[in-house]
């Protein structure tokens, strides 16, 4: 998101003036941008905060942009110092819970720039913010780097999918406090997926403190053998995932957007998310895949074997290139720069 907010206000018209301070990033190849992501970890916080002060004690700039709540109570004291406006970018789960920094960094925003409706009507309910502030800006898909392609065979044999098996696809991380994201939901549906559609493989890309559990249930429920923890995988290898699946599934409860839904989108796959959460948004509502109740788990299998199946009745899921061309018109990057630049203009920034 901070990488297509940048690119996307330096085609603003007119384009400002810009100085960029990220905190964990190398140092960027472009002028007037800074990044700490080279010093030790203890040192990036307090090296970031000191020379984004500087700079702010040298020079007035007309608004200040953070991409993170955790960043908020800063923007918001120095917005106050220099008289200046300043604008929040809200995603997900750092924003629902009511801590007191997040709303003390909040309460002074101009605009709350939010990923999702989801996530606005969130920070309304439990940080008490004017609707009026707050701005829905949809995370964009990046079209050119994930696209469809032949199937991989050396990714393939690498994981140990033959040929002739169907792969089901989620992309998530797997950290202990990540059980929402619903890893375990399909791999309680699997056993009942399998009595229906035998030669199915599930590839789980990703890594974290709770994959270990995931392993031991996957064995527990004997899909030992169906399922493929392909833990951490580089640039290259995810679009390859993509590619590789014939479906992705991930009945998350916790997203406040979703971006692997539209990466999947972006390269032809069917998809199949959750209700109640982000996830519905870059499904629009359910145009673009399948959502399903996350606690029914009986739903969550009929899901997957209509779409193994082409049992489904969705007018778009077996149709790649109308999923694509859908996916990138509401959500490609000069849709993202369009909303900015209404944004903007409206903003008088």
């Amino acid at each position: 998101m901070s990488g297509h907010l940048l690119a996307a206000i330096r085609r603003l018209n007119p384009p400002p003036r810009l100085r960029v301070f990220v905190k964990n990033d190398m140092p960027l190849a472009r002028p007037h941008a800074y990044g700490y992501g080279h010093l030790p970890l203890f040192l990036r916080t307090p090296v970031f905060a000191m020379q984004a002060a500087a700079y702010l004690l040298a020079r007035r700039p007309r608004l200040l942009v953070t991409t993170h709540a955790n960043l908020a109570p800063l923007a918001r004291i120095a917005a106050g110092i220099r008289r200046v406006p300043y604008w929040v970018v809200a995603h997900g789960v750092e924003v629902w819970s009511p801590a007191a920094r997040v709303r003390f960094g909040l309460a002074g925003a101009e605009r709350i720039l939010c990923v999702s409706r989801h996530t606005r009507d969130r920070i309304v309910a439990v940080h008490e913010v004017d609707p009026s502030r707050c701005v829905v800006l949809p995370n964009a898909l990046d079209a050119k780097r994930f696209r469809p392609g032949l199937r991989p065979h050396a990714l393939a044999k690498r994981l140990g999918i033959r040929a002739d098996e169907r792969v089901l696809l989620t992309v998530s991380r797997l950290g202990a406090s990540e059980r929402p994201k619903g890893v375990e939901r399909v791999l309680t549906a699997l056993p009942a997926v399998l009595r229906e559609c035998p030669g199915v493989r599930y590839v789980i890309v990703g890594d974290g403190d709770g994959r270990a559990a995931l392993e031991k249930k996957a064995r527990r429920l004997g899909l030992g053998e169906v399922v493929v923890f392909a833990g951490r995988v580089s640039d290259e290898d995810l679009v390859a995932c993509y590619n590789l699946c014939d479906h992705f599934v991930m009945p998350s409860t916790k997203e406040g957007f979703g971006i692997v839904f539209l990466e999947a989108l972006a390269c032809g796959k069917p998809v199949i998310a959750a209700r109640g959460d982000g996830s519905a948004e870059p499904l629009v509502d359910g145009a673009l895949g399948l959502l399903i109740d996350p606690t029914d788990a009986e739903a969550l299998s009929r899901a997957i074997v209509s779409v193994l199946n082409g049992t489904h009745g969705h007018p778009l899921l077996g149709d790649p290139v109308a999923l694509r061309r859908e996916a990138i018109a509401r959500f490609g990057f000069p849709a993202f720069v369009r909303r900015l630049q209404a944004l903007a203009d409206a903003s008088d920034v």
